[in-house]
């Protein structure tokens, strides 16, 4: 609630600026984006992107198209946390790295996005295409494997995001790659 009284106040400080004779419209338009995208746990997703080498703007997005930010969120399918892992995923990701945490550590915010941009790595150790890894984190690995043996859905080796067999996945791929340009866009200077 404060952020939104923050940002209305904002916007009617440069509705007055705008009247005033101000050009404010690219201000206005940019505090809506940031609204739009926040980075919430920054210290967390700053500190896991250096670990996994990932660039930050993709675990943002990841985020943002996973839970919202919510780091309570439980999914239908019952994935949760900040980054929605499936219990069995996140015990296999435990055992994976040798660690020990008990399953609702996962709604943990630092355990939670360190786990989800380690399986970031992981799935793009397994593929070499961040779309790949996109459409893995949401779709399984095992389907994305599946789908790059099928030579009707490849362009020069990658999966074509018109054709992919999910139409969860296609709206998916669009949205992370969409928050991705808008991160860098709007918070790492493209």
């Amino acid at each position: 609630m404060k952020k939104l009284t923050k940002l209305f106040i904002a916007i009617l400080l440069l509705v007055a600026l705008g009247i005033s004779g101000y050009h404010v419209f690219p201000l206005v338009q940019r505090e809506i984006d940031r609204w739009r995208h926040p980075i919430h746990y920054e210290e967390y997703v700053m500190a896991a992107a250096r670990q996994h080498d990932i660039e930050p703007a993709r675990i943002f997005a990841v985020i943002l198209a996973e839970s919202g930010f919510r780091y309570d969120a439980v999914s239908r399918a019952e994935a949760k946390g900040l980054m929605q892992f499936m219990p069995a995923t996140f015990e296999w990701l435990v055992r994976l790295r040798g660690l020990d945490y008990d399953a609702d550590d996962v709604f943990t915010p630092s355990v939670n996005i360190d786990f989800g941009a380690f399986y970031l790595r992981f799935l793009y150790n397994q593929l070499g295409d961040w779309d790949h890894v996109h459409m893995a984190y949401n779709a399984g690995l095992s389907n994305v494997q599946a789908w790059l043996g099928r030579p009707e859905l490849l362009e020069n080796g990658r999966i074509v995001h018109e054709l992919i067999p999910f139409g969860e996945t296609r709206r998916y791929i669009q949205r992370v790659n969409n928050a991705i340009s808008e991160y860098r866009r709007l918070y790492f200077d493209e």
